[in-house]
């Protein structure tokens, strides 16, 4: 029987637990593979192959939380997330509820359930698994049956059930046919100051008119997505960095020449867009949101309205060079 994966998610400081847990898996004919981060992990959820992921408490980044939204959001449904609290008093229901995660374990204390729990959470992930595909095999056929649109007539970009799927066949497609493959995560500054300015109705104009010009900067083959209220992600299929940071100097610029409206005194609308690229067996879509994020993160440290281009390790093409110490490419154009 072929050895089932699992991902361990512990920090190095609790590299006892880590040993423990591992030996434990081993045991019970998993594979275990250790990462320190959260961020770390995104890169392996991925992974098809993945059966199991056990996440330590004191895990840093995004956290297990954070882990279990982009798991659930982005990486196979169902898949069992197990939290490991080294708190001897903890509530396990209670955190399993409100972290939203499959199962919680004590460590080192219940390692010897680690068994039986992984079994049932086995079971479970199968028979949940069986039942998503008849689910999609059924919503396929009504979507076929009713027409149904790829793009959200609200939004005008694409629904977000039917993006997951598109965006895993382009990855496949870059990394079976090396193909460049770039995203455009746009973050629109200030959102909550500018929010706080305006009314509902105001507010929601502004914001569906600033789409709006994102939507027009970009290709048809281009892939737009409401990543959250203050958030587009963009993919660029067959597309390279150097290309998507042209994409990312245009949408900034459109957005900064937008008219402000009378009721936001002295604020300004602009934007914040990190870019990132991936390509070949390597391609990763985890790995380009790990980096765009990062990004936005210090484009927010640096005051916004700049784009920032990301290197990810499945680059395939390396970030433009550039001269200065900073990574400054051009106005508000830099290397992470």
């Amino acid at each position: 029987m072929a050895a089932r994966n699992a991902l361990l998610v512990i920090p190095g400081e609790a590299a006892e637990v880590a040993a423990r847990v591992r030996a434990r898996l081993e045991e019970l004919g998993f594979a275990p593979n250790l990462v320190g981060t959260c961020e770390e992990a995104l890169a392996h959820l991925e992974d098809p192959s993945l059966d199991l992921v056990l996440c330590h408490q004191a895990a840093g980044g995004i956290g297990a939380r954070g882990l279990a939204d982009y798991l659930r959001d982005f990486g196979q449904a169902g898949l069992p997330f197990v939290l490991l609290t080294p708190d001897a008093e903890a509530d396990l229901d209670r955190l399993r509820r409100e972290l939203r995660l499959t199962a919680a374990l004590r460590v080192p204390a219940d390692l010897g359930h680690l068994g039986a729990l992984g079994e049932l959470l086995l079971e479970r992930h199968a028979l949940m698994s069986r039942a998503q595909h008849l689910e999609e095999e059924n919503a396929a056929l009504r979507r076929s049956l009713q027409g149904q649109s790829l793009i959200d007539p609200e939004t005008h970009f694409y629904r977000f059930d039917l993006f997951k799927h598109v965006m895993l066949l382009e990855v496949k497609r870059a990394q079976r046919y090396s193909y460049p493959l770039s995203i455009v995560l746009v973050a629109f500054d200030n959102f909550q100051k500018v929010s706080g300015w305006l009314g509902p109705d105001s507010r929601r104009a502004l914001f569906e008119a600033l789409r709006r010009v994102v939507g027009d900067a970009i290709r048809d083959i281009d892939i737009p997505l409401l990543f959250a209220e203050d958030k587009v992600l963009i993919v660029l299929p067959h597309t390279a960095l150097e290309g998507a940071a042209v994409v990312g100097d245009r949408i900034r610029d459109r957005i900064h020449a937008q008219p402000v409206p009378a009721s936001l005194a002295s604020l300004k609308i602009s934007v914040s867009v990190a870019v990132a690229a991936t390509g070949g067996p390597e391609a990763s879509f985890g790995k380009m949101i790990q980096a765009a994020m990062r990004a936005l993160r210090e484009a927010e440290l640096k005051g916004g309205d700049l784009v920032i281009l990301c290197r990810t390790s499945g680059d395939s093409q390396a970030a433009p060079s550039c001269s200065d110490q900073e990574g400054k490419l051009g106005p508000r154009t830099f290397i992470l």
